[in-house]
């Protein structure tokens, strides 16, 4: 009986992710992003030391995946659009990530932070700009950098589906 206990609270610790996520606006929309029906990710950009190539794809392929999944933009495209009309760009900078060391991440509370711009390809406009952290408690146990990852995406979907505001007729 006490094995099962002990092997239920074992998974448990191991499949339970704490962390949190949070956003630092630095210049707050100047329009509502509902005048945007596409939303263009390129791949981000680090330079952080030792960032994993993956990353920089990986990552703004999730965002893509996720916002589709909210169908609040008619089109959301990880390529380069050949129009602007219409186009709001995701320009992403992975700015930090604590600790850098990745076998410092395996027991310690992992942290990325990404700086957005969001960008009215049209006008090549900067409409708003926000840092966004996902952290992920107790290194590998607490789902590693990979779940400060999704969260600091989660919290990015979110803001882009928080400033878009339907057009009134």
């Amino acid at each position: 009986m006490h094995r099962k206990i002990a092997l239920v609270l074992i998974i448990s610790l191991i499949t339970v992710s704490c962390g949190s996520r949070r956003t630092y606006q630095t210049q707050a929309p100047t329009q509502s992003f509902s005048s945007f029906a596409i939303v263009e990710i390129p791949d981000f950009k680090s330079d952080i030391p030792n960032t994993p190539a993956d990353t920089l794809w990986r990552m703004p392929n999730s965002l893509a995946k996720k916002l589709k999944s909210k169908n609040v933009y008619d089109g959301v495209s990880r390529s380069q659009l050949d129009f602007s009309n219409g186009v709001l760009i995701v320009d992403a900078t992975i700015t930090e990530i604590q600790p850098p060391e990745w076998y410092k991440q395996v027991i310690k509370t992992g942290t990325i932070i990404i700086t957005v711009r969001f960008i009215d390809k049209a006008e090549s406009l900067v409409i708003a700009e926000s840092s966004f952290e996902g952290k992920a408690k107790w290194g590998l146990l607490g789902g590693g950098m990979v779940f400060a990852d999704v969260r600091a995406i989660d919290e990015i979907v979110d803001y882009l589906k928080d400033n878009y505001s339907p057009k009134k007729n």
